[in-house]
């Protein structure tokens, strides 16, 4: 084992894993996480003696892993899958413990597409896309217990994103979303059981029963139902306002929008009642308005996860977060190094992720110099694991 100094981070690195801690939150984080607190408190109706924190987190491991997409990914052992992208010739799907074992459950060849990977609650379904350097089309590999499916989607392009954690795979991994009609190429064809949806443009997320699917001038809200799709809301929008996520929280469906190519911040909004339900504050100075944050949103087992970002010159960095549960709302800081404009530790994509004990936060950040004209694209991800503070009632 040996010590190393990371930008004011004292680490131990332990092969593969990198430990870190700090007990120092920023004054700025601790306003914003103060202002996140009122808005959510606000949307949710959660009791007003639900417990507000600006603590800092623990750092309990960081894994240095290469480049590549994480999603939580286990049934009872916290993990993660880890799916290394831009990279050409045959490499491994891992899963990997948050206590540092590694697993390695499937190789395959291409480049895997960014923000694609996805896993069911119980970590028994595994879902992601590749691109087939020899053919040009792009692949849906499903891997499920001692299975591996694999299917051709010819029709699609990047112009038709899966984004978000629950885009592609529903929660219960027997529902599916896709930007093509999946032919079916080799393996079980697994999904003639699953609930498969197949749209032409927009966006789709899986909040729970629900289906939400954002393209053009409305937002729909599908329920499958007897073999079928049926419509359960319509809601009408701006065709320049997109879903950046949806997801169930505390009986909800929330959802983080924005409008494209815009400068303002993200915006929450409750979906449940098949309308845009704007509270009270969202008419007043906001929080991202006063501190100058970003918001990133992930969902998982009825809670809300929010990434809190600083904007820096070239990308955001990360000053912390905030969960949502019945136990009311906690905001916390990244621990001190993590959060700093002199070096930025940026989300390297817009998956977050809250494991089922609701104490434990996953993303993947990347690290570069402001003042630097480095390709941020190719730079190394860095997965973190982060646990809420102890003065968390539910984490204590």
């Amino acid at each position: 084992m040996k010590r190393s100094q990371l930008k004011g981070l004292t680490t131990e690195i332990v092969t593969p894993v990198l430990q870190i801690s700090s007990s120092r939150a920023s004054i700025s984080f601790a306003r914003a996480a103060f202002l996140l607190s009122i808005i959510l408190n606000s949307l949710f109706c959660v009791p007003s003696f639900a417990k507000v924190t600006a603590d800092v987190a623990k750092l309990v491991r960081a894994f240095d892993l290469g480049k590549g997409d994480v999603a939580l990914c286990y049934d009872q052992k916290p993990a993660f899958v880890f799916a290394p992208t831009d990279i050409d010739g045959t490499h491994a799907i891992k899963i990997v413990s948050f206590d540092g074992e590694e697993r390695e459950i499937f190789r395959v060849s291409g480049k895997i597409i960014s923000s694609t990977l996805s896993c069911s609650d119980d970590g028994k379904v595994i879902a992601f896309v590749r691109s087939n350097a020899s053919s040009g089309d792009y692949a849906l590999t499903i891997i499920g217990e001692g299975t591996v499916s694999e299917y051709r989607m010819a029709n699609w392009t990047l112009g038709y994103p899966i984004e978000g954690g629950r885009s592609l795979l529903s929660e219960d991994g027997h529902g599916v979303a896709l930007p093509s009609p999946p032919e079916h190429v080799s393996g079980p064809d697994i999904i003639s059981d699953m609930r498969l949806f197949v749209y032409s443009e927009g966006k789709t997320f899986f909040s729970g029963d629900l289906l939400i699917h954002d393209h053009g001038k409305q937002i729909e809200g599908l329920s499958f139902t007897k073999g079928k799709w049926d419509r359960k809301f319509v809601i009408g929008k701006d065709p320049s306002l997109f879903l950046e996520h949806a997801g169930g929280c505390l009986g909800r469906t929330i959802a983080l929008a924005a409008f494209n190519e815009s400068n303002e911040s993200s915006k929450i909004y409750d979906l449940s009642s098949g309308k845009f339900q704007k509270p009270v504050w969202l008419k007043k100075p906001g929080f991202s308005g006063s501190v100058g944050s970003d918001l990133v949103a992930g969902a998982g087992y009825d809670r809300c996860v929010y990434a809190v970002q600083g904007r820096g010159r070239l990308t955001n960095y990360v000053k912390g977060f905030a969960v949502v549960d019945r136990t009311g709302v906690v905001s916390f800081a990244v621990p001190n190094g993590l959060a700093s404009q002199k070096t930025n530790y940026s989300l390297a994509n817009f998956h977050i992720a809250i494991a089922k004990d609701g104490c434990h936060v996953l993303a993947s950040i990347f690290e570069h110099q402001p003042k630097s004209d480095e390709d941020l694209l190719g730079i190394p991800t860095r997965v973190i694991v982060l646990r809420r503070p102890a003065s968390s009632l539910l984490c204590q």
